[in-house]
């Protein structure tokens, strides 16, 4: 068996902070608890901690922005660069310097869950599948339109994926001759 490193990527969170925002802020919300002249000699003190440590911008999550949404992209970029399918990986090595969850937990958020089997139980609509993270909740989502953005789709229910990662989801009286051509989708968080 032959072992080896497809790709490598690192992201950074969308939002840069240079160190006159942090002195900014600092004095900004020091300001009404301890007064004009202290809350600058507080600045001036972070501005030599900040200068010291050798670099100018921090990154840190957008307000629309997720830990997750940040290991994703590089995920996706290491992927696109070894020219791999997610199916086809076998382990994700994550390292990071922040806790979005415990190692190695963030590799089973990578993946995403894949519907393997569908079937009719009288007027009742069954998935199954599996690539879940274990015990975590997701939502199914169905739309009679697949080229609508997954935010108009309808939400049909919330279940949670079992310990090994698979689910069995029932879209009670999902079924119906009448019924246009339902599309479905498992969303997770």
């Amino acid at each position: 068996m032959t072992v080896r490193i497809a790709a490598i990527a690192h992201a950074v969170p969308g939002r840069q902070t240079t160190n006159a925002e942090v002195v900014a802020l600092v004095r900004e919300q020091s300001r009404p608890r301890i007064g004009s002249e202290r809350a600058d000699s507080v600045g001036d003190l972070v501005a030599r901690f900040l200068d010291a440590a050798g670099t100018d911008v921090r990154y840190r999550l957008a307000d629309d922005e997720k830990a997750i949404d940040v290991v994703l992209r590089a995920s996706r970029d290491a992927l696109a660069e070894a020219g791999v399918a997610t199916g086809d990986v076998d382990l994700v090595l994550y390292t990071g310097v922040a806790r979005g969850w415990m190692e190695p937990a963030t590799a089973t958020v990578v993946s995403q869950p894949v519907i393997t089997n569908r079937f009719v139980s009288g007027t009742d609509f069954i998935l199954q599948g599996s690539g879940g993270t274990p015990l975590l909740a997701y939502t199914v989502l169905d739309s009679t339109n697949v080229a609508l953005p997954r935010t108009n789709w309808t939400s049909v229910g919330v279940s949670t994926f079992d310990s090994s990662g698979d689910f069995s989801f029932t879209h009670t009286n999902g079924f119906s001759l009448s019924t246009n051509r339902l599309f479905y989708s498992i969303q997770v968080p």
